[in-house]
């Protein structure tokens, strides 16, 4: 499965190793992240695959 779209929030993001909890938009929709993703903020646009 494969998600391409625009984080629209971090919820939690811990600083030591960068564990994140991201909600991401996809097409009009919202869904949950999570993983290792040190460098990427509000506003960016990623690809998650599963």
């Amino acid at each position: 499965m494969e998600l391409k779209g625009e984080i629209k929030e971090i919820i939690y993001r811990n600083e030591i190793n960068s564990y994140t909890i991201a909600l991401l938009e996809v097409e009009e929709e919202e869904t949950t992240i999570v993983g290792y993703l040190p460098f990427m903020e509000k506003g960016d646009t990623i690809k998650a695959i599963r």
